[in-house]
Parts: C-alpha cells; structure tokens; sequence
C-alpha cells in the first residue's frame, strides 16, 4: 500500500511539473541524448553560460529559449544515463517517460527503506514510519519525479546500507554466503562509483564496517585466523570496485590530463560565475551567511521546488520547523529512557572480584601474576616447592608446551578454510 501511495505521487510529480522546472533537468537529459547520438560527452568550455541559464530560468523555459546547449553536467559518470538511453531510443526522447523510470528507481529506495528500518528497530512499525518519510517527503518527491541521477545513486546507497545492517553470517569469508556478500558489496560499490560522488562516501562507511567486524579480539578466533578473514574480507570488496572505477577514472585521466579521475577540476574550470561563500560573507556577514544557509538548507530539504524559486508556503515551514522540534525532543527523550531502563549493575560487576571479566574466567590462584607468584619468580620457586605441590600444579595449568599444541590445532583447523 505504502509503495503503491509512493508511485502514483511520484507519477504524478513525473506528469505535472512542467519540462525542465526541475534542478539541472536540462542538463541531465542531454547528457542521455549525447550518448544515444553515440558520444561520451566531455565537459568543455561552453557547457556553461550563467546568463543564458538565468534567462531561460526566469522565462520559465519558454519555447523560444531551447535547451539543446545546457550540458554543464557532462562530467558525471554515466551509469545513471546509460539506463536511461533505452527509454530515450523507444520512446524518441520523451521526457516524461525517462521521469517515470527515476520514480521507478525511487521505488527501490522505498523499498530498501523499509529494510534497513527493519533491521536497525526490529520492528514492523518504525521500519514503515522510516519508509513512509522517504516516500512522501516533498522535495525527495519532486527530485525522484525529474530526470536526474540522484534516483540510481540513492538506489545504489541504500542497498550498501541494507547489506550492512541486515544480520551477517559468522562464517569467514571465504564461506559461500558471506563470500557472496561481501562481492555484492564490491560490485555496489563499484556501480556508484560510476553514478555519482555522493555514492562514494560508502566506500570508507564500508571500510570501517569491515574493520570493526573482522578485527581479531581476545573473544573471537585466534588472531591469525582473524586476520587473514579481515584481509579477505577488504579484497573481496574493494577489488571488484576499484576495478570497475578505474574505466571511468583511466578514461578522465586521458580526457582531462592530470590526476582529475573524476572530472571534478575540469567542471569547476567551466562551470563559473556561481556565488562563493566568500561574496555572501563581504555581504552578509558571518551571521547573516549562517542565517541565510540554515534557512535555505531547512526549506530546500522539505520542498523548494523548480529551480529553488517555489518555496514551500511560510505557514507550512513554521508547522515543519515545529515538528522537527518535537521529533529531536522525541529523539533526546528515547534516549534518556533507554539508558534509564538498562537494569542496575550488580555489586562489584565491572571492578574488583565481582567484575563480569573475573566471572567469566577460573580464580587464578593466589600469587600468580603478581607478588611472589609472578613469572619473575616462579623459576626460583621450583626449585624449593615440593614434588607434591608441582603436581598439583601441573594439573591445574598446563605446561606451556601442551597450551601451544591446543592453540596450533585450532589455527591449523580454522585455517583449513582457505
């Protein structure tokens, strides 16, 4: 039902908002048509015109002003288009139906929505409530209704996301299905390397994730075993998507020379003329920059539709200012409750004898690993113990040599998995 809501509105976002009254909409689609016509387009001078681009804004894209020289965004990486040039080709460019597939792919990032909100809550409620704010959010609406490569990358990010909160298998990597997913990541990874710069902050989100999962620790397997999985684990990922980023960073490097792998150098050399944050401070101060930012930021994210210059009414961003208030007051409240509903710590646990690590451990005996018990101390103490106390010893702590053997046995048995 919530998916279902989210395509007719999305549809009709695609529908209703006239041509190109979407951010860098022009921009995208040429972008599509250049490679339908066989070209992988090159950002170069011209691509960019300030004046023009401020005419045709606030002629509302009246016919006499056509778009076919708006390519500023010709630096992307191309995944997003390539999916877009069949539609293109069956339907002679239509503008609504390469909509329609943004908003099909937005479905997918509802969908996985849920996923994620199912995994990190547990429960069916919140996991619809994190859904339904990615569906029916205005602005993410209207951005999922415009022919623009924010659907492909979101889609791309919010699968990473759901395969990493989603329950992992214990077995090692090289098992078939943690193998598996640890590949789906890599291939992930790779394909937002060729949607957008914003997917590729997943790559240091995934690397992390793989460190605090894969580390050795004192409570897991022995730390060969548990090396050698955690450096498994970083090739199965991060070698398919490196990979798969070198087609497009090799191919920058060839076009724009230097070391500009993503483009990036090239289209702030073309793309000129934009306001820097150094004129809005000489103008506005450092107070009224920060005013201006956090306004336009708060309303752009609920809803600042076309080109920035369709706000959401006054009334209704008090009424959104209001609620997020209550929403952060909710936030800060659960909280507080969890951390109160933790039950008491018994007395002692974590210090002293009654600590939680002395508990799950055998009494050491007395002196040993300090005082006259200690290593240091204990070849002299051989000599004077009696033949009774040695085997007593003996018995209750192996000699060194038979905890060695345990220990190589377990490496060799876990190392059997390679």
């Amino acid at each position: 039902m919530l998916l279902s809501a989210y395509l007719v509105l999305g549809a009709l976002f695609a529908v209703r908002t006239p041509p190109w009254q979407a951010p860098d909409e022009p921009a995208h689609y040429n972008y599509v048509r250049q490679l339908v016509g066989g070209q992988l387009p090159v950002i170069e001078p011209g691509d960019w015109d300030q004046s023009y681009l401020s005419q045709i804004v606030g002629a509302e894209f009246a016919p006499a002003y056509p778009v076919d020289g708006i390519t500023y965004e010709d630096w992307q990486p191309p995944l997003y288009y390539l999916l877009q040039a069949p539609v293109y080709r069956l339907t002679g460019g239509s503008l609504t139906a390469m909509r329609l597939l943004s908003v099909a792919l937005g479905a997918g990032v509802v969908a996985l929505a849920y996923v994620v909100g199912r995994a990190v809550f547990g429960r069916v409620a919140p996991a619809l409530a994190v859904a339904a704010f990615v569906a029916f959010l205005p602005q993410h609406l209207a951005i999922l209704g415009s022919v623009n490569n924010d659907a492909l990358s979101e889609l791309i990010i919010a699968a990473i996301l759901a395969l990493l909160v989603t329950p992992w298998p214990d077995a090692p990597p090289e098992g078939g299905r943690a193998s598996r997913r640890l590949l789906a990541l890599g291939l992930l990874l790779g394909a937002g390397f060729l949607t957008k710069g914003q997917a590729y902050l997943m790559a240091p989100v995934v690397g992390v994730f793989l460190l605090v999962h894969y580390w050795p620790r004192p409570d897991r397997l022995p730390r060969p075993v548990r090396s050698m999985q955690l450096v498994r684990s970083l090739l199965l990922v991060f070698v398919p998507a490196l990979l798969i980023g070198l087609l497009w960073w090799g191919r920058n490097v060839t076009v724009y020379g230097g070391v500009d792998v993503i483009g990036k150098a090239a289209h702030d050399a073309v793309v000129v003329g934009q306001p820097r944050t150094a004129e809005w401070l000489a103008q506005y101060g450092l107070a009224g920059t920060l005013g201006r930012f956090a306004r336009t930021t708060f309303v752009s994210f609920w809803g600042q539709f076309g080109w920035m210059a369709a706000p959401l009414p006054g009334w209704m961003v008090g009424g959104l200012l209001a609620l997020t208030g209550v929403a952060a007051l909710g936030l800060l409240l659960a909280v507080v409750q969890a951390q109160g509903s933790k039950p008491p710590r018994p007395m002692g646990e974590g210090w002293g004898e009654g600590s939680s690590t002395q508990g799950s451990k055998p009494p050491r005996p007395m002196g040993e690993g300090w005082g006259e018990g200690s290593p240091a101390h204990r070849s002299q103490e051989h000599a004077a113990r009696s033949a009774s106390e040695d085997a007593d010893s003996a018995t209750r702590h192996p000699p060194p040599a038979t905890r060695l053997t345990r220990h190589s046995s377990l490496v060799a048995r876990h190392s059997s998995w390679a």
